[in-house]
């Protein structure tokens, strides 16, 4: 199950992944994932340490070059 909070509502600790909703040029940014054959939003698993933020950051930036 997939539940969406406000920012600052949750405790980053226990969040898990971080699912990127961005748009560049009033356009959405989907990623053509590898092993599927669907477009899907950038994101993925949070790494040991790294607060949601950073998760968010190194995702986008792993999946679409983009920072």
């Amino acid at each position: 199950m997939i539940e969406f909070y406000e920012l600052n509502t949750i405790n980053d600790e226990l969040l898990e992944f971080a699912v990127i909703y961005s748009m560049y040029k009033n356009e959405w940014v989907f990623v053509k994932h590898k092993d599927r054959t669907t477009w899907e939003m950038p994101g993925g698993h949070r790494e040991f340490g790294e607060n949601i933020n950073t998760t968010a950051t190194r995702e986008l930036f792993e999946e679409t070059g983009s920072k």
